[in-house]
């Protein structure tokens, strides 16, 4: 949504000390007018089940270290694997989403 999106923007852009304009005057004016879009039910069941996508009890921790797949069963091992390499990591939610991620990552078995 137009609107969580400038929040976001306007947020990081305080937290790393960058001075932001913004915007004062009516709604009329504003030049984006979608800011204030409300997704339609069906936007919004999209944007639930992606959420929930990525939230839950984890199957398996994956990492892509240096292009050789690992797997780990809790997050301070993969965090620990993983700090201070060149790394992808993600967290699988069961063995589809595994299959899923890696086929993300392009890796094959």
């Amino acid at each position: 949504m137009p609107g969580n999106e400038r929040v976001d923007d306007i947020a990081r852009l305080l937290a790393e000390g960058t001075n932001v304009k913004l915007y004062r005057g009516t709604i009329s004016e504003y030049s984006d007018q979608n800011i204030l879009t409300i997704p339609i039910k069906e936007e919004q069941e999209a944007i639930a089940k992606k959420t929930a996508k990525k939230s839950g009890k984890a199957y398996k921790y994956l990492a892509l270290i240096d292009g050789n797949l690992e797997e780990f069963d809790t997050w301070k091992e993969c965090e620990a694997r993983t700090t201070g390499r060149k790394s992808k990591f993600k967290k699988a939610l069961s063995p589809e989403h595994r299959e899923e991620i890696l086929a993300q990552w392009g890796v094959s078995e």
